[in-house]
């Protein structure tokens, strides 16, 4: 290992310490070398388990499948110094989940054949090398503990979720007061410049997800852009929004505070801008948290309206990316702060 991160030692509770240098060092001259680009599968789930590897650099996603297509079914991410495919090659077990490279990885590889021969040529090399394997298994047991632990705990802290919540709510007080006018000139520059990059936008969600066609995705684009925006301009989204005097009845809206958003990993771009505009329209902030099959898309279109907000002068923190990655606590958390509405994926509110 060459960097820090690589040399140090795991241990989770009252677990053995294991370090990933041991068993490189117990193995050294059996691994072989592998530079891996982004996208490159090491192993598919049910896939039988002929090796194991360790990550020197880069970083390496774990998913299960399942039948949602929206659902994110990430175990997690191996980074330097950890080991994937360890417990496969212990238990014998087929492949619990698909291993594939999120970034360009520099990996090293040891084979189910090599430990066999290796346990024929040197058995006290070979115990060293079961020894250290046990350490890392136990550790990921002590580690998979933990985590259980902290989800379960009501009193998590999440300093991300915290300075997202804290910058929206005092941008939507900043915001509220803005005049339909000055609303609608946002809106407006939203949208167009949404629409104006449609193609691309559409190419990307298709290249990122490898669902749908590019087409059809642009065409969506611009309606939720501008079909949208066609239904919100010159009307009123705050205040008398109506006013039937024969009935001496006034109709008043407000804002709800700050709208959390998820979107499905096949509409990243259409979902964002839809929600966006109407969030807006109805002085709301909005933090819009994306699939992360869609995340660079969405990450995208995100861009490209920070700049359109900056040129209007809107307070920081209006709309958010929650580009942190997501998971069951983190949502959790969001949804545990008063007066947040949040939107399902097929743009319902609950």
């Amino acid at each position: 290992m060459t960097t820090e991160a690589a040399r140090r030692s795991r241990g989770f509770g009252q677990g053995p310490p294991f370090s990933s240098d041991d068993l490189a060092a117990a193995c050294e001259g059996l691994w072989t070398t592998l530079a891996v680009p982004v996208g490159t599968v090491l192993f598919e789930e049910g896939d039988a388990a002929n090796a194991l590897y360790l990550v020197d650099d880069g970083e390496i996603g774990l998913r299960i499948s399942t039948d949602d297509i929206d659902t994110d079914a990430v175990l997690g991410f191996a980074r330097s110094g950890d080991l994937i495919g360890d417990l496969g090659v212990v238990s014998g077990a087929p492949r619990a989940a698909t291993a594939t490279a999120v970034a360009p990885s520099q990996l090293r590889r040891l084979d189910i054949t090599t430990i066999a021969r290796l346990e024929n040529d040197d058995p006290r090399r070979a115990a060293t090398f079961y020894r250290l394997l046990a350490k890392s298994v136990a550790a990921r047991l002590h580690q998979t503990d933990a985590a259980l632990s902290r989800s379960l705990s009501e009193a998590a802290d999440d300093q991300v979720v915290n300075a997202i919540m804290v910058a929206a709510t005092n941008a939507q007080a900043l915001f509220e007061p803005w005049d339909e006018q000055r609303v609608d000139a946002l809106l407006l520059d939203l949208a167009r410049t949404v629409a104006d990059h449609a193609d691309e936008l559409g190419e990307a969600t298709v290249s990122e997800t490898g669902l749908g066609v590019s087409a059809d995705k642009a065409q969506k684009i611009r309606f939720a852009s501008l079909g949208v925006l066609g239904s919100l301009l010159e009307r009123s989204g705050s205040g008398v929004i109506d006013d039937d005097s024969g009935r001496r009845v006034t109709s008043l809206a407000s804002p709800v505070g700050v709208i959390f958003a998820v979107t499905p990993i096949t509409e990243p771009v259409s979902t964002y801008i839809n929600k966006t505009l109407i969030a807006l329209k109805g002085r709301n902030a909005i933090v819009v948290s994306p699939h992360s099959g869609s995340g660079r898309t969405a990450t995208a279109v995100h861009e490209l309206a920070l700049v359109i907000l900056r040129a209007h002068g809107a307070p920081e923190g209006l709309v958010q990316l929650a580009a942190e990655r997501a998971s069951r606590q983190r949502t959790a958390r969001y949804l545990s702060f008063p007066a947040w509405l949040v939107t399902s994926r097929s743009g319902e509110s609950r």
